[in-house]
């Protein structure tokens, strides 16, 4: 995100930002109702594993071209996935938090839901310096009308491949989440009964 404008510009060459980011934004949306359906059919995690997978395969090729066709077809490809890898986080974040009530017998989702807030905005800042500050020790210069080969390649390295990598990463981990449907809706019915008991711990 933070490098978006700068990719456009300097390695497309155009001038057509909010008309990419439109299309990506609409496309997401359009596929939202059907990984909705998806998820209702398989499990939220099979159904982020995937659209995570689609959204990071699309991004990778952008790293291999440098016209405004090919992007606007990797950007579709990439959005289609988008709207699952926005909401199914925190469906699924939902679930950990009744997990843990149930677990604990504290209902926690302030904790849960500040620390992940926290982090994703630590993430998002510290992201954003880090890609700056090595785009600009590649001799990038954002008053200049022509970047060198080095800052280009820099460009495409921190906005295609590092995303791609970090969303590898997080797709591995995920592998080991086994929280599913049928355990998710037997711990609802027993956090329901515990409500219900005042069985819960203060």
């Amino acid at each position: 995100a933070t490098l978006f404008l700068f990719y456009v510009e300097y390695v497309l060459g155009s001038k057509n930002g909010e008309f990419f980011l439109l299309l990506y934004f609409l496309v997401g949306i359009l596929f939202l109702p059907f990984w909705t359906k998806f998820s209702f059919k398989f499990e939220k995690k099979t159904t982020w594993l995937l659209a995570m997978a689609i959204n990071t395969l699309g991004f990778f090729g952008v790293f291999f071209i440098e016209s405004e066709l090919a992007y606007s077809i990797f950007i579709v490809i990439s959005a289609i996935g988008y709207g699952a890898v926005l909401v199914m986080p925190s469906s699924i974040q939902a679930d950990v938090i009744d997990y843990e009530e149930h677990i604990s017998g504290q209902r926690k989702e302030g904790q849960f839901i500040g620390l992940w807030s926290l982090a994703k905005k630590t993430v998002a800042a510290l992201s954003a310096g880090i890609a700056l500050w090595i785009l600009g020790s590649s001799g990038f210069d954002a008053n200049l009308a022509s970047q060198t080969k080095a800052s280009i390649y820099t460009m495409k390295v921190l906005y295609c491949l590092v995303p791609c990598v970090c969303n590898v990463l997080a797709i591995l981990n995920m592998l080991n989440f086994s929280l599913n449907r049928k355990e998710q809706q037997s711990v609802k019915v027993s956090n329901i009964a515990k409500n219900r008991e005042g069985g819960h711990a203060k």
